[in-house]
């Protein structure tokens, strides 16, 4: 970013120390050198100077430059880039941008190309990329240099590249001086790569002479280019040329968005923490940067568990302060009249609002000019058309700038405004209360109460809880404190909900207000963990009352609780049959989602998956009606029936679908769920590492909002993965923290899941099936089929196959799930050790039903039965199909993955010099370390190679 500087005219600014060609000032500025003598440079490196010789203005720059302080701060400046690029690289790596990667790397081995121009909108990426190219290109022995073009360097004549013209150039001619420059650069090797940053910002001069150098062939440009500025005339020549490529980067996506802050944070991020950071970047890479620095220096962002995540605030979540994002945003803003920067105040401060209503705010031409300019979007939907800031970060740091009394000011004019218009539109209520109670403190009790209950069927809680929070406690009507305690269990608020909800129970004065209110206080105590208070809950509802429809619809409820507490029975199961005749449409669309579930859990998964596939149309269309859980837990349990079946897609497809809809409305309960669920399914897999990433998330979010429903179980789950990755270490920290959390959902068995998994680790693998085989009892002794099948088949893994065949094969019989079989017939495949069984049965099957690491296990056991047999052909080729397999399972390592050795066994002193060797040690070297004569060493190592029958150190590094 240009600075005006001390000096008198055509004095240079500071030069900000910068990432990404866009201003993000790092660093600060570096120190504002002398001004220049132009005078004093046209003698210096010149014989004499005659105006009859080429263009008066290039060749005194390109002195000028040479041998001007410009020259020196440009080298300063790039010996500070090179640490901050650093630091960018070590924090930011290059991600996401493979294909383009690859075609500027073709684009500069191309002989018909002689640049290469990156464009794109600020904070894309562009100098990421050009960077990552022309490092690539220099690292691989060709020669280049680098410059970057500034507005403060624009104001004098080739001060940009300055620092690349050889010294004491002799200009008299300027054709030899062209070829002088060309032969300066080329001299340093066949190609010179020129990378010039921010090219739009490059002065005529450079560019005329970058276009000379272009044509002479020995110089290849790359560039980057704003996409959304103008370039003058001779900037845009090197653009439009036919012999140069275009790159286009565009913003990141929301999985590469997540993809860059892991890598950069070098650890797992809840899906919902990229979710939130994605929305508020946009996808732009240096607003995402500055964001997450400022988070970072705030402790914004924390790591929870194993996985960051966002900190909680008293308004949901931790925002950033970050001086570099405000300075980005302000520069992007840019020079504004006072009613173009009202209309962006405002909009920031009330949110989008009405075409017409900004209109009565000032003139049409106003948003139009803002428009025009990418400042706001205008959006048609329907019959309304609505104003928003074209980024989220504009409203972030504007409001950050609004003294408190302009922001009042602007939100009661908003409110006024609606209110002399009249409240017509549906939301207009929620917006006025939100707007009064903002800027006076104070708004009417019937408008808030109107207003809490949009708030709350658009899945709004927080905003429910604000809404009714300002009200005194006797200004509360009955079913408005009810209100007030389910908005504050969907806010993870669980004593102040039953607080509430049994005050407002114990002062109901009717049979219809007693019911309502009894039927949410169970699902708080539900969620909660208190399982057993629930059913007292609606057990004493069902005594107090007469009616036979709110009976009928407490005792269904009652079976919903029974259920969800892990009692399947055949009693609760008939009554959850009743659930489709429920008159109150809140039991009703509740009880058949756990019906759906329950169905699953006892292995009728095909009635569960009929019935789930039109399960979500009917809760998303009841939550318009009845405050009800997110829509999108209706895709949970749809996710749930499928994984029970054995649709790992179709369950994928949906638990995903689910999420993205939970994170959008900050369903935090749902989203908890769903990544306990993704964690099976990426486990069932094998993909370890996929399953730990979704059990962090769901135990980091759990213990951000003090969520006790899936703490053991999502432990677990990420300590029987960091078992099998090999992070022993990590995983016994785990497992010691389990016992912290208290037991707060329906568990068979699955918390014994990282306690298997660890003992397997550590050698203990029988102890491992042993714990397997008692959790699967477990299950059985509750009626959950598919949690015994599925320990079953884990025993099954860790060696205890003989003695859980059978009943697997009288699973196979009972369930419908596309597991039962695959799962029966691994156990017994690996009971009997029969190799032909093995991969001509077992492995297929196994593979179709996308258990990609058991299958890796079954080739594996095959391929010891082989060898056994001495079938050696037949090993190898089993050994093949197990490695081919598990090189798809993220790096797990199980007992299972075992291959037997076709090799004679390496003696100590043999594996230690192979170890060394391998590791790059000469002979020699190994001599000096294990005090042996360089003959010994020599001689061990071919005996090394004798027995594992390769003949080099790489050969051997690849078969140790």
């Amino acid at each position: 970013m240009a600075r005006p500087a001390p000096g008198g005219p055509g004095a240079p600014g500071p030069v900000d120390g910068r990432i990404g060609g866009d201003g993000v000032d790092l660093l600060g500025p570096v120190p504002v050198l002398p001004a220049p003598n132009p005078a004093g440079c046209l003698t210096r490196g010149m014989v004499a100077y005659s105006p009859h010789q080429g263009d008066p203005l290039l060749i005194a720059s390109i002195c000028h430059a040479r041998n001007s302080p410009f020259g020196a701060e440009n080298r300063a400046k790039e010996s500070l880039m090179d640490a901050v690029r650093h630091h960018a690289d070590r924090l930011w790596p290059l991600t996401g941008r493979d294909g383009q990667f690859e075609v500027c790397r073709e684009a500069a081995a191309n002989p018909s190309y002689r640049g290469l121009v990156i464009r794109g909108e600020a904070g894309v990426g562009k100098t990421r990329l050009a960077e990552e190219v022309w490092r690539h290109l220099c690292d691989s022995g060709a020669s280049g240099g680098r410059a970057t073009a500034t507005a403060a360097a624009a104001a004098m004549p080739l001060a940009a590249i300055a620092h690349l013209l050889p010294p004491g150039l002799d200009l008299t001619d300027p054709a030899p001086a062209f070829r002088a420059v060309a032969a300066s650069l080329s001299g340093r090797g066949p190609r010179y790569f020129l990378l010039i940053d921010d090219l739009h910002l490059l002065d005529s001069p450079s560019a005329v002479l970058v276009r000379e150098l272009l044509d002479d062939g020995r110089v290849f440009l790359i560039a980057t280019l704003r996409s959304d500025l103008p370039a003058s005339d001779a900037v845009a020549a090197l653009d439009r040329t036919d012999e140069t490529a275009r790159v286009e980067i565009a913003a990141l996506d929301e999985p590469t968005t997540e993809a860059v802050l892991t890598r950069a944070l070098g650890g797992v991020v809840s899906r919902s923490t990229a979710h939130r950071l994605y929305e508020r970047s946009g996808g732009n890479l240096l607003f995402l940067r500055e964001i997450v620095l400022g988070l970072l220096a705030s402790d914004g962002l924390q790591r929870q568990g194993a996985a960051w995540c966002l900190a909680r605030s008293e308004h949901g979540t931790a925002a950033s302060q970050s001086p570099g994002l405000d300075a980005l945003v302000e520069a992007r803003l840019g020079q504004l009249v006072p009613e173009a920067r009202r209309v962006l105040e405002t909009l920031a401060v009330a949110g989008p609002l009405s075409l017409a209503a900004l209109e009565d705010l000032v003139a049409p031409e106003v948003v139009a000019g803002l428009e025009e300019r990418d400042l706001v979007h205008v959006q048609t939907s329907r019959a309304r058309t609505s104003v928003v800031l074209a980024h989220p970060l504009y409203g972030d740091v504007l409001r950050n700038r609004i003294p408190v009394t302009r922001h009042r000011a602007i939100l009661a004019r908003c409110a006024a405004h609606v209110l002399h218009k009249g409240v017509r539109r549906v939301e207009d209520p929620l917006l006025v209360a939100s707007w009064q109670l903002a800027s006076a403190g104070e708004a009417s009790t019937p408008l808030i109460l109107r207003a809490s209950e949009l708030a709350a069927y658009s899945h709004d809680h927080l905003q429910t809880v604000r809404l009714l929070e300002s009200l005194p406690d006797d200004a509360l009507p009955l079913m408005s404190r009810r209100l007030l305690g389910t908005a504050y269990f969907f806010v993870r608020r669980f004593d102040q909900a039953e607080a509430v909800l049994a005050r407002a129970y114990a002062e109901a004065a009717t049979e219809a207000e007693r019911f309502r209110i009894a039927v949410d206080r169970t699902l708080n105590l539900a969620w909660s963990g208190q399982g057993a208070a629930a059913l007292r809950v609606n057990a004493e509802a069902l005594d107090r009352t007469n009616d036979e429809a709110m009976r009928a619809a407490l005792e269904v409820n009652g079976a919903s609780l029974r259920a969800f507490s892990g009692n399947p029975s055949a009693a609760v199961l008939r009554l959850l049959e009743d659930a489709d005749h429920v008159e109150d449409e809140r039991v009703r669309v509740y009880a058949q989602g756990i019906r759906v579930m329950t169905l699953a859990s006892i292995g009728e998964t095909k009635e569960a998956r009929r019935l789930a596939a039109d399960h979500y149309l009917t809760h998303r269309d009841a939550s318009r009606r009845v405050v009800l859980p997110h829509p999108s837990a209706a895709l949970m349990v749809q996710a749930t029936a499928g994984l029970a079946g054995g649709d790992l897609e179709a369950a994928t497809e949906a638990a995903m679908e689910g999420l993205r809809l939970a994170l959008k409305d900050d369903a935090v309960l749902v989203v908890i769920s769903l990544s306990v669920l993704l964690g099976r399914i990426a486990w069932l897999r094998g993909r370890p590492e996929d399953a730990h990433r979704w059990y962090s998330e769901a135990l980091a979010i759990s213990l951000r909002e003090g969520v006790p429903m899936a703490l053991r179980d999502a432990t677990s789950g990420a300590a029987a993965c960091a078992a099998v990755l090999g992070r022993v270490v990590e995983a016994e920290q785990l497992l010691r923290e389990i016992d912290d959390y208290a037991e707060a959902a329906p568990v068979w068995g699955e918390e014994s899941l990282g306690q298997a998994w660890l003992f397997a680790a550590t050698g203990l693998v029988r102890r491992g099936g042993e714990l397997m085989m008692e959790a699967a009892q477990r299950a059985r002794a509750a009626g959950q089929t598919a949690f015994e099948m599925f320990f079953l088949g884990e025993a099954a893994r860790l060696g205890a196959a003989p003695a859980v065949a059978d009943r697997l094969a009288e699973l196979e019989v009972v369930s419908d799930s596309s597991f039962a079989r695959p799962l029966a017939l691994f156990a017994r495949a690996m009971s009997v050790k029969e190799p032909q069984l093995l991969m001509e049965e077992a492995v297929p099957a196994l593979r179709a039903a996308g258990l990609q690491l058991m299958a890796a296990e079954t080739a594996a056991a095959a391929a010891h039965a082989f060898h056994r047999a001495d079938e050696a052909r037949m090993a190898q080729a089993a050994a093949t199909t197990s490695r081919g397999l598990a090189d798809a399972c993220q790096g797990a390592v199980t007992p299972g993955l075992a291959l037997p050795s076709p090799w004679k066994p390496l003696t100590a002193r043999e594996n230690e010099i192979a170890v060394l060797a391998v590791q790059g040690h000469s002979s020699r070297r190994i001599a000096e370390i294990l005090t042996l004569s360089v003959r010994t060493v020599d001689n061990h190592l071919q005996r090394v190679y004798a027995k594992l029958g390769v003949t080099s150190r790489a050969e051997l590094a690849d078969r140790l």
